[in-house]
Protein backbone atom coordinates (compact mmCIF):
# COMPACT_ATOMS: atom_id res chain seq x y z
CA UNK A 1 0.00 0.00 0.00
CA UNK A 2 1.27 3.48 -0.89
CA UNK A 3 2.05 5.98 1.84
CA UNK A 4 -0.54 8.75 2.06
CA UNK A 5 0.23 12.48 1.93
CA UNK A 6 -2.62 14.83 2.86
CA UNK A 7 -2.46 18.40 1.59
CA UNK A 8 -4.82 20.94 3.16
CA UNK A 9 -5.54 23.67 0.62
CA UNK A 10 -4.44 21.13 -1.95
CA UNK A 11 -6.13 22.84 -4.90
CA UNK A 12 -4.11 26.01 -4.37
CA UNK A 13 -0.88 27.10 -6.01
CA UNK A 14 1.50 25.73 -3.38
CA UNK A 15 -0.77 22.80 -2.50
CA UNK A 16 -0.69 21.45 -6.04
CA UNK A 17 3.08 21.84 -6.26
CA UNK A 18 3.52 19.89 -3.02
CA UNK A 19 1.06 17.19 -4.09
CA UNK A 20 2.89 16.73 -7.38
CA UNK A 21 6.18 16.28 -5.54
CA UNK A 22 4.77 13.60 -3.27
CA UNK A 23 2.94 11.87 -6.09
CA UNK A 24 6.12 11.65 -8.14
CA UNK A 25 7.83 10.18 -5.07
CA UNK A 26 5.33 7.30 -5.01
CA UNK A 27 2.84 8.58 -2.45
CA UNK A 28 -0.92 8.56 -2.81
CA UNK A 29 -2.15 12.10 -2.21
CA UNK A 30 -5.38 13.43 -0.74
CA UNK A 31 -6.26 17.03 -1.50
CA UNK A 32 -8.51 18.80 0.99
CA UNK A 33 -10.07 22.01 -0.30
CA UNK A 34 -13.40 23.82 -0.08
CA UNK A 35 -13.27 25.03 -3.70
CA UNK A 36 -14.91 22.13 -5.53
CA UNK A 37 -14.19 23.45 -9.04
CA UNK A 38 -10.49 24.08 -8.32
CA UNK A 39 -10.28 20.71 -6.59
CA UNK A 40 -11.60 18.88 -9.66
CA UNK A 41 -9.10 20.69 -11.87
CA UNK A 42 -6.17 19.96 -9.55
CA UNK A 43 -7.17 16.31 -9.25
CA UNK A 44 -7.42 15.91 -13.02
CA UNK A 45 -3.96 17.46 -13.48
CA UNK A 46 -2.39 15.09 -10.96
CA UNK A 47 -4.17 12.02 -12.29
CA UNK A 48 -2.98 12.90 -15.80
CA UNK A 49 0.54 12.44 -14.41
CA UNK A 50 -0.36 8.99 -13.10
CA UNK A 51 -0.62 10.13 -9.48
CA UNK A 52 -3.13 8.38 -7.22
CA UNK A 53 -5.34 11.16 -5.89
CA UNK A 54 -8.16 11.19 -3.32
CA UNK A 55 -9.88 14.60 -3.32
CA UNK A 56 -12.08 15.74 -0.44
CA UNK A 57 -14.34 18.81 -0.60
CA UNK A 58 -13.89 20.08 2.94
CA UNK A 59 -14.05 23.41 4.72
CA UNK A 60 -11.07 23.26 7.07
CA UNK A 61 -12.89 25.64 9.41
CA UNK A 62 -15.56 22.98 9.98
CA UNK A 63 -13.90 21.10 12.81
CA UNK A 64 -16.35 18.22 12.84
CA UNK A 65 -16.23 17.74 9.07
CA UNK A 66 -12.42 17.72 9.16
CA UNK A 67 -12.41 14.99 11.80
CA UNK A 68 -14.95 12.92 9.87
CA UNK A 69 -12.95 13.12 6.63
CA UNK A 70 -9.69 12.32 8.41
CA UNK A 71 -11.30 9.28 10.05
CA UNK A 72 -12.80 8.19 6.71
CA UNK A 73 -9.40 8.30 5.01
CA UNK A 74 -7.88 6.32 7.88
CA UNK A 75 -10.49 3.56 7.54
CA UNK A 76 -10.40 3.37 3.74
CA UNK A 77 -6.77 4.06 2.86
CA UNK A 78 -4.79 3.97 6.09
CA UNK A 79 -3.05 6.54 8.29
CA UNK A 80 -1.62 9.72 6.84
CA UNK A 81 2.15 9.48 6.72
CA UNK A 82 2.35 13.18 5.92
CA UNK A 83 0.21 16.26 6.51
CA UNK A 84 0.97 19.62 4.89
CA UNK A 85 -1.14 22.66 5.71
CA UNK A 86 -0.97 24.84 2.60
CA UNK A 87 -4.02 27.00 3.20
CA UNK A 88 -3.45 30.74 3.36
CA UNK A 89 -4.93 34.16 2.60
CA UNK A 90 -3.39 37.65 2.49
CA UNK A 91 -5.88 40.35 1.45
CA UNK A 92 -4.74 43.37 -0.56
CA UNK A 93 -5.99 46.90 -1.24
CA UNK A 94 -5.43 47.76 -4.90
CA UNK A 95 -2.56 45.29 -5.03
CA UNK A 96 -0.88 46.52 -1.84
CA UNK A 97 -0.95 45.67 1.85
CA UNK A 98 -3.86 47.15 3.78
CA UNK A 99 -3.04 49.81 6.34
CA UNK A 100 -3.56 48.56 9.89
CA UNK A 101 -6.16 51.30 10.39
CA UNK A 102 -8.14 49.86 7.45
CA UNK A 103 -8.34 46.41 9.01
CA UNK A 104 -11.60 45.85 10.86
CA UNK A 105 -13.04 42.94 12.80
CA UNK A 106 -14.57 40.85 10.03
CA UNK A 107 -11.42 40.88 7.91
CA UNK A 108 -9.20 40.25 10.96
CA UNK A 109 -11.29 37.22 11.95
CA UNK A 110 -11.35 35.87 8.38
CA UNK A 111 -7.56 36.07 8.05
CA UNK A 112 -7.11 34.42 11.46
CA UNK A 113 -9.60 31.71 10.56
CA UNK A 114 -7.95 30.75 7.27
CA UNK A 115 -4.30 31.17 8.27
CA UNK A 116 -4.40 29.91 11.86
CA UNK A 117 -7.61 28.30 13.06
CA UNK A 118 -8.05 26.09 9.99
CA UNK A 119 -4.46 24.92 10.37
CA UNK A 120 -5.04 23.91 13.99
CA UNK A 121 -8.28 22.07 13.16
CA UNK A 122 -6.52 20.22 10.34
CA UNK A 123 -3.60 19.11 12.48
CA UNK A 124 -5.87 18.11 15.37
CA UNK A 125 -7.88 15.93 12.98
CA UNK A 126 -4.87 13.90 11.84
CA UNK A 127 -2.77 13.73 14.99
CA UNK A 128 -4.79 10.86 16.56
CA UNK A 129 -4.09 8.47 13.68
CA UNK A 130 -0.40 9.40 13.65
CA UNK A 131 -0.29 8.71 17.39
CA UNK A 132 -1.93 5.34 16.75
CA UNK A 133 0.91 4.24 14.49
CA UNK A 134 3.64 6.17 16.33
CA UNK A 135 4.78 7.85 13.14
CA UNK A 136 4.07 10.92 11.04
CA UNK A 137 5.37 14.12 9.54
CA UNK A 138 3.60 17.48 9.61
CA UNK A 139 4.71 20.66 7.85
CA UNK A 140 2.98 23.99 8.31
CA UNK A 141 3.56 26.95 6.02
CA UNK A 142 4.35 30.15 7.84
CA UNK A 143 6.06 33.13 6.25
CA UNK A 144 8.99 35.44 6.79
CA UNK A 145 6.20 37.95 7.53
CA UNK A 146 5.59 35.97 10.71
CA UNK A 147 9.23 36.37 11.74
CA UNK A 148 10.05 39.98 10.94
CA UNK A 149 6.82 41.63 9.77
CA UNK A 150 6.21 42.76 6.21
CA UNK A 151 5.83 45.81 4.01
CA UNK A 152 3.72 43.81 1.55
CA UNK A 153 1.36 41.87 3.89
CA UNK A 154 -1.13 43.19 6.41
CA UNK A 155 -0.81 43.08 10.18
CA UNK A 156 -3.42 40.31 10.45
CA UNK A 157 -1.50 38.05 8.07
CA UNK A 158 1.81 38.70 9.85
CA UNK A 159 0.19 37.97 13.22
CA UNK A 160 -1.41 34.72 12.05
CA UNK A 161 1.82 33.46 10.47
CA UNK A 162 3.74 34.29 13.64
CA UNK A 163 1.19 32.27 15.61
CA UNK A 164 1.71 29.33 13.23
CA UNK A 165 5.36 29.27 14.28
CA UNK A 166 4.38 29.09 17.95
CA UNK A 167 1.85 26.36 17.18
CA UNK A 168 4.43 24.34 15.27
CA UNK A 169 7.06 24.51 18.00
CA UNK A 170 4.59 23.65 20.76
CA UNK A 171 3.21 20.63 18.92
CA UNK A 172 6.69 19.42 17.97
CA UNK A 173 7.69 19.21 21.62
CA UNK A 174 4.44 17.56 22.71
CA UNK A 175 4.36 14.84 20.07
CA UNK A 176 8.05 14.03 19.55
CA UNK A 177 7.73 10.98 21.81
CA UNK A 178 5.00 9.67 19.49
CA UNK A 179 7.41 9.61 16.55
CA UNK A 180 5.75 12.64 14.91
CA UNK A 181 8.09 15.29 13.49
CA UNK A 182 6.54 18.73 13.03
CA UNK A 183 8.22 21.65 11.26
CA UNK A 184 7.38 24.85 9.43
CA UNK A 185 8.67 26.49 6.28
CA UNK A 186 8.69 30.29 6.10
CA UNK A 187 8.93 31.47 2.49
CA UNK A 188 9.43 35.00 1.36
CA UNK A 189 7.46 36.10 -1.68
CA UNK A 190 6.82 33.42 -4.29
CA UNK A 191 6.34 33.89 -8.01
CA UNK A 192 2.59 33.77 -8.60
CA UNK A 193 0.83 36.49 -10.62
CA UNK A 194 -2.56 35.46 -9.19
CA UNK A 195 -1.81 36.51 -5.61
CA UNK A 196 -2.89 40.09 -6.14
CA UNK A 197 0.31 42.12 -5.72
CA UNK A 198 0.83 44.88 -8.26
CA UNK A 199 3.90 44.40 -10.45
CA UNK A 200 5.74 47.35 -8.92
CA UNK A 201 5.39 45.80 -5.46
CA UNK A 202 6.81 42.51 -6.67
CA UNK A 203 9.73 44.26 -8.36
CA UNK A 204 10.42 46.36 -5.28
CA UNK A 205 10.45 43.26 -3.09
CA UNK A 206 12.73 41.34 -5.48
CA UNK A 207 15.21 44.23 -5.40
CA UNK A 208 15.68 43.64 -1.66
CA UNK A 209 16.46 39.92 -2.05
CA UNK A 210 20.21 39.13 -2.13
CA UNK A 211 19.62 36.49 -4.82
CA UNK A 212 17.75 39.11 -6.83
CA UNK A 213 14.48 37.27 -7.46
CA UNK A 214 11.37 35.77 -5.89
CA UNK A 215 11.16 32.11 -4.88
CA UNK A 216 9.69 29.52 -7.24
CA UNK A 217 6.94 27.20 -6.06
CA UNK A 218 9.07 24.13 -6.79
CA UNK A 219 11.79 25.44 -4.50
CA UNK A 220 9.32 25.70 -1.62
CA UNK A 221 7.66 22.34 -2.27
CA UNK A 222 11.02 20.56 -2.47
CA UNK A 223 11.88 21.65 1.07
CA UNK A 224 8.40 20.77 2.29
CA UNK A 225 8.68 17.34 0.72
CA UNK A 226 11.96 16.64 2.49
CA UNK A 227 10.72 17.76 5.90
CA UNK A 228 7.45 15.85 5.47
CA UNK A 229 9.02 12.63 4.21
CA UNK A 230 10.65 9.70 5.96
CA UNK A 231 14.01 11.05 4.79
CA UNK A 232 13.66 13.52 7.63
CA UNK A 233 14.54 11.49 10.71
CA UNK A 234 15.75 14.08 13.24
CA UNK A 235 14.51 17.59 12.41
CA UNK A 236 11.51 18.76 14.42
CA UNK A 237 10.29 22.03 15.89
CA UNK A 238 12.22 24.08 13.35
CA UNK A 239 11.33 26.96 11.05
CA UNK A 240 13.16 26.91 7.71
CA UNK A 241 13.27 30.24 5.91
CA UNK A 242 13.31 30.21 2.10
CA UNK A 243 13.76 33.79 1.02
CA UNK A 244 16.95 34.11 -1.00
CA UNK A 245 18.88 35.43 1.99
CA UNK A 246 16.57 38.37 2.68
CA UNK A 247 15.70 37.57 6.31
CA UNK A 248 18.64 37.44 8.72
CA UNK A 249 17.24 34.63 10.92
Amino acid sequence: MKKLAVIIGGAGFIGQSVAKRFGEDGYAVSLFDRDEHALKSATASLQALGIECHPRVVDALNEEQMKQEADSLYRVIGPAATLVTANGFSPKRNGKRPSTLEVHGDEWRLVMDINLNAVFYSIASFLPQMKDVKSGRIVTISSTAGLVGSQTAGVHYCTAKSAIIGLTKSLAIEFASDGILINSVAPGKIENPNWGDVKSEMERYASTVPLGRLAKADEISEMIQFLASERNTYITGKVITLDGGRTPV
